[in-house]
């Protein structure tokens, strides 16, 4: 058995070195706020979540309000990181090849990223996308649905959000390394829905 002593120099020295890290953890966060201003931890919206209404200009520089899109149907919505890139290529062209599918199902596919209008078009071009671009230049939209990223070289998170007419979260995909599963698996539950 350790003599009370030491027991209690052992307490007090813990209890000091938890107070100074209290005390640098407070003054980290408070350089933080200086430097970067009020840091706030988006909350990734979550199904049954109601989706703030946005209008975005799409690759041919036209308004997109989501909704005046719903008309009755579903949207799918997915944010990639960046136009032209391998991943986003493979993942916005498979929306692309199963546009009859979703036509099917009554649902309209939306890409967006932070890229600007002309980036979009490019992009569109290149790959004959039959569907809008949205650029989200400054990132609020990917903030409001809580798929912007704080820091590092990519804008946004991977993430597919599918819509209702309602204008709530119904369903949410994040992968970041399966370019074909935000299509498929959005598709196969859209045909749930429908087969009801």
């Amino acid at each position: 058995m350790l003599p009370r002593s030491f027991c209690s120099l052992f307490l007090s020295q813990a209890g000091l070195v938890w107070r100074i890290e209290i005390i640098v953890s407070y003054f980290l966060l408070s350089t933080l706020k200086r430097h970067f201003g009020n840091l706030r931890l988006d909350r990734i919206m979550q199904v049954g979540d109601k989706v703030k209404d946005f209008t975005l200009l799409d690759q041919y520089g036209k308004p997109f309000t989501l909704s005046e899109n719903l008309d009755g149907g579903y949207l799918v919505l997915f944010f990639y990181p960046a136009a032209m890139t391998k991943g986003c290529t493979a993942e916005s062209c498979h929306f692309r090849d199963l546009g009859a599918e979703f036509k099917e199902v009554g649902a309209k596919r939306v890409g967006i990223s932070a890229d600007p209008v002309a980036k979009q078009l490019q992009f569109s071009s290149t790959n004959a996308f039959d569907y809008p671009l949205l650029a989200d230049i400054d990132g609020q939209v990917a903030s409001d649905f809580g798929v912007k990223r704080r820091f590092g070289p990519i804008p946004v998170k991977r993430h597919t959000f599918v819509i209702s007419p309602s204008m709530e979260i119904e369903l949410i995909l994040a992968s970041e390394l399966n370019m074909g599963l935000h299509a498929d698996k959005s598709l196969a539950y859209l045909r749930s829905k429908v087969a009801k």
